[in-house]
């Protein structure tokens, strides 16, 4: 398991994760923020450990994104996905702007601890 500060590094104040992450499984925990859903249908959860954050995509998940609590500490299984701009001719690599995590399925988020 991982925690979001040995996961992430800074630079010039910046928040930054090796894109060797990209594709792998990871396993984090952290404080559940807010629950976030757009007019798309894109529904993330916004996990945090201290000053550092990220996006949960519980998109495919419905039934765990509307069950889950803000305040409450989870543990997350997901795949790394890196959020790029999209590719230009003329652009060698893309930008990389984010990242999120993609659980494979609901026993892959669990609550480890309840709300305050």
């Amino acid at each position: 398991m991982t925690t979001l500060p040995e996961l992430l590094h800074y630079k010039d104040g910046y928040q930054l994760l090796d894109p060797r992450h990209e594709g792998r499984l990871l396993r984090v925990t952290g404080l559940l923020k807010a629950r976030l859903h757009n007019t798309a249908g894109v529904n993330r959860l916004l996990l945090v450990d201290g000053d550092d954050s990220l996006s949960i995509d519980c998109t495919e998940l419905p039934n765990v994104f509307d069950v889950l609590e803000e305040g409450s500490r989870l543990d997350v299984t997901g795949i790394c996905v890196l959020e790029t701009e999209p590719w230009h001719v003329g652009t060698t690599l893309p930008h990389v702007y984010g990242f999120l995590l993609v659980p494979r399925g609901p026993d892959d988020i669990r609550v480890i601890g309840e709300s305050r």
